[in-house]
């Protein structure tokens, strides 16, 4: 379901993606302009903290590295129709996503998670890489 796909000049879609289970979710956004948007506002269905688990930017896909230290915390202002909202860091010509607070990942899937994204952290711009 779209979040806002009507940023014509800003360039930026943005949009949620559930489950069969309604409260796992992952929230999408694109920033198709060749600048980076710092602060940019995006609706939030439910409060929390949004784990980024993508980012196109991302060192380990040859990016800068520019992103949101790995997680954002709503805000309580409404935006976009929905209860709360992300003000986030897009990198530009970039796509990150972030998965709604709370949800439990099985066990396979969650393992399978944290070997890949082994250096996604590094890669989401929260911390310095090894050496």
């Amino acid at each position: 379901e779209w979040i806002d796909c009507s940023d014509h000049e800003g360039n930026v879609v943005s949009f949620v993606r559930r489950a069969a289970d309604s409260n796992d979710m992952l929230i999408f956004v694109c920033n198709f302009a060749a600048v980076p948007r710092y602060g940019y506002g995006i609706g939030a269905p439910v409060a929390g903290v949004w784990v980024e688990i993508l980012n196109s930017d991302a060192t380990t896909y040859g990016g800068a590295g520019m992103g949101n230290f790995g997680s954002v915390e709503t805000s309580p202002t409404p935006l976009h129709g929905r209860p709360y909202s992300l003000s986030l860091t897009l990198p530009p010509l970039s796509v990150v996503a972030f998965r709604a607070p709370g949800v439990v990942l099985p066990m396979a899937e969650s393992l399978a998670e944290s070997v890949a994204g082994s250096g996604s952290a590094d890669a989401a711009g929260s911390r310095p890489g090894p050496g």
